[in-house]
């Protein structure tokens, strides 16, 4: 019984995942031919992101940055107090960020 326990074990897929940061997500999107599992969706956080596959069908995720997150939240209007809310992100660091664009 032990035997077959540990050959079901070892035949059961394994999830491993890939995240890669990207800027401007949706014109990465559009300028690839890709295989998507999802559109872009937006975080209750601000993050974009989307999933697809790669040409051997492994699920690979592609996000926003965070410090994307905050130039873009920025350039549509919002407050620092705003995208702090929004991102649950420090102050400091929401305010380092804007300092540098």
């Amino acid at each position: 019984m032990s035997e077959i326990k540990q050959e079901e074990e070892f035949s059961k897929p394994k999830f491993e995942s890939a995240v890669f940061f990207v800027q401007d997500i949706d014109q990465k999107l559009e300028d690839n031919d890709v295989k998507l599992i999802h559109p872009i969706i937006e975080a209750p956080w601000g993050q974009k992101a989307f999933r697809a596959y790669d040409p051997d069908n492994h699920i690979i995720e592609f996000g926003e940055p965070m410090t994307a997150v905050v130039i873009r939240l920025h350039q549509k209007g919002m407050s620092p107090e705003e995208i702090i809310q929004k991102t649950t992100m420090p102050i400091e660091i929401v305010n380092q960020i804007l300092a540098n664009i």
